[in-house]
Formats: C-alpha cells, structure tokens, sequence
C-alpha cells in the first residue's frame, strides 16, 4: 500500500463545515500535507524548506478558544454591534463626513487596519468577524451557533431553498465589478454618511436574501467585494489557519 493511501486512511474522523474544516488532534502543517495527499496532489518542492511556525503548539489556548463551536457567533456578534451603531451614526448623526464617527472609522481606520495590517499577517481573518452574513447564516443554520450536521450523510444540512448558485456567475466578475463601483463613488461614500449607510445596509440585505435562496455562502463567495480583494492577497500573507 502507497504512503499516500496509508496517511489518508489514517486521518482521524472529525466532523468539519464549511467554515472551520478542524480536527481535534492534527496539526497545522499535519492538516496542510493531509489535504493535498487526499487530493491526490503533490506537495509544493519548496515546502519542505520553509520554516512553519504553529502558533496552536505555542499558544495552546488560542486553539482551545478557535475550536470552541460558539467562537465565530461571539467574534461576529461583537462587531455587528459596532457595525449597528455606525449605521445609526450615518443615519442620525452628522451629515458632514469627517464630523461623522461611521467616515471615520470604515473608510478610514478599517480600511487602513486592513490593508495595513490584516491582508499581509492575518490572511482572511476579516471574513471571520464580518456581520455582513450574520442573519444569512442564522437563517440557515435557525441557531447562533450550532450546526446540523447530518451523520447519515455526513453533510451539513442548512435551512432555506438551498438552491445551487448560477455557473455562469461562479467567477469573481460580480466582485470585481462591485470593488469597481465602490472605488468609482468613494468620493460619495466618505463625505456622505448618508450614502454609506444606504451602500452597508443594502449589503446586510443581499447577503441576507442570497443566504434565504441559495446554499452555503454564496455572497462571501462570489459577489462581497471585499472578499474579491481579500482573496487575491491572502495567498501572500504570513498567517495560515489549517
């Protein structure tokens, strides 16, 4: 028998969703070379050069707090809040961009702290706290955190129409032409609370609807801009969560 059907037959059974594919006793860079032996790939020549650091072995309660099953709901939730309050800062508040808390903090300090900071060491850390699929999600699973999963046909099953999304539209051209849009008003979205409140609530609402009608997460997937953009960084930065 070849090694790589040993290392796959040795994988111990976990149960994983689309969002947190984890096994309770695998490492990172165990999980990584399993992934690409199950998938009948060959390892990349380099990898074996490069120097992985598992900050699970050096921080062990860091994994202990990412394998809590309530761990996205409580880092979601804590920035749905803020995001609730920004949108009635753009609504209520100032109508001048710079006297308004939601300009200053999402189009200034968010987007310099993502692109700063988050794209080059922390990946696609960001899609984890994003509240924009927040009520899509809890739709689909009618729970905060838990997840029916089916050990039948070992899937997780999800609330809605679960229709399958369009192949025609299975692309980044809709990210793309959303990113597209957003940087061709910018000037509006920053100087006019009013319009940002309008463009991020209508965000919340998409998301929404597309999480009722189709299955997974189809507005992360293809059509939120942001997760376009993040997509073509995150393959350079510096922190991977296998």
């Amino acid at each position: 028998m070849s090694s790589e059907q040993n290392t796959t037959n040795s994988q111990p059974s976990c149960r994983t969703d689309e969002r947190w594919p984890l096994c309770s006793s695998d490492s990172a860079a165990t999980l990584k070379e399993r992934h690409h032996l199950s998938d009948g790939l060959k390892s990349d020549p380099d990898e074996s050069s490069r120097k992985w650091f598992d900050l699970f072995k050096l921080i062990p309660l860091a994994k202990q707090i990412v394998k809590l099953r309530a761990f996205q709901f409580l880092v979601m939730f804590g920035t749905l809040v803020g995001f609730y309050f920004f949108l009635i800062a753009g609504f209520f508040g100032s109508p001048v961009g710079n006297h308004n808390i939601m300009i200053i903090y999402v189009w200034i300090f968010w987007w310099f702290i993502l692109i700063t900071f988050l794209v080059p060491f922390g990946s696609r850390i960001w899609c984890t706290v994003c509240p924009f699929p927040f009520f899509g999600q809890w739709f689909q699973r009618r729970a905060l955190s838990k997840v029916n999963y089916n050990t039948t046909t070992n899937r997780v099953e999800n609330y809605g129409l679960n229709k399958p999304w369009p192949k025609k539209l299975s692309n980044i051209w809709l990210q793309n032409i959303g990113f597209l849009a957003m940087c061709s008003f910018s000037a509006m979205l920053v100087t006019r609370p009013m319009a940002s409140f309008i463009v991020l609530g209508t965000l919340i609402v998409i998301a929404t609807v597309l999480a009722v009608i189709f299955r997974g997460r189809v507005f992360c997937n293809y059509v939120c801009s942001v997760s376009g953009f993040l997509s073509l960084y995150s393959s350079t930065s510096m922190l991977a969560l296998r």
